[in-house]
């Protein structure tokens, strides 16, 4: 018999919570054009090949770097989560943060202008969920993207785990021809589970997650399953 060792978490995340255990394997994988099935159903584009750097895992701060230059408006979307995932069940996900940190606010350099999730259910099937897209922004300092996921999109994540992050790094907006860099990572989620009226900073109540493993293992050995 395998021993497995099992990571366990509050029952509720907060923004100072620490101890996540690494949700993604370290790399990032190409994201064809895809439009997604919940959140803003806008195609998620993908028209271009910058240099991507990227040796830890996402939740490391600043981890992915993308670089390029460029002098029109253009658009490269990344995929993590292809070589492993603890998969977490979606249901109980209520949103995540990403940081990012662009070293330009020139025309044409590059930003994160969405992000996004799937979720995947053990038959195979996929629910693409994305977020608004946003604006270069004005400043050069480290900016925390919180994105929240409602109530009616996570009551169709039943049976479904988190599977992947996706973010669309984008040149859009502005003229000229600027050669610049985007940092990303300290990728966390956000979650809440067990009964809403318990004191959960108690420390009580525990979330109970699966370990890494590959996408082909993400209902099978080391994974928590909760029939309904």
């Amino acid at each position: 018999m395998t021993n497995i060792e099992y990571a366990t978490l509050p029952g509720k995340s907060t923004t100072e919570l620490g101890g996540w255990p690494v949700i993604f394997a370290e790399g990032s994988g190409l994201m064809v054009e895809r439009v997604p099935n919940l959140g803003d159903k806008t195609t998620f584009k993908d028209t271009t090949r910058w240099t991507v750097v990227d040796s830890d895992p996402i939740s490391v701060a600043d981890t992915c770097k993308i670089s390029g230059t460029n002098s029109s408006d253009k658009y490269q979307s990344l995929r993590f989560g292809n070589e492993g995932c603890i998969y977490p069940l979606g249901n109980v996900i209520t949103g995540f943060q990403l940081a990012n940190t662009q070293d330009s606010t020139e025309g044409h350099a590059l930003y994160l202008r969405r992000v996004g999730l799937i979720f995947r259910n053990k038959s195979g099937n996929e629910l693409f969920w994305g977020s608004e897209a946003r604006a270069r922004s004005n400043s050069t300092n480290k900016d925390t993207w919180v994105q929240q996921i409602s109530q009616e999109d996570r009551n169709l994540l039943n049976g479904y785990v988190v599977d992947s992050l996706v973010v669309e790094i984008s040149s859009k907006g502005g003229n000229g021809t600027n050669t610049s860099q985007v940092s990303i990572g300290g990728f966390k989620l956000y979650y809440h589970v067990g009964p809403t009226d318990y004191e959960f900073s108690s420390g009580d109540i525990r979330w109970v997650v699966g370990t890494m493993r590959k996408r082909e293992q993400a209902f099978g050995e080391g994974s928590i399953q909760f029939e309904t």
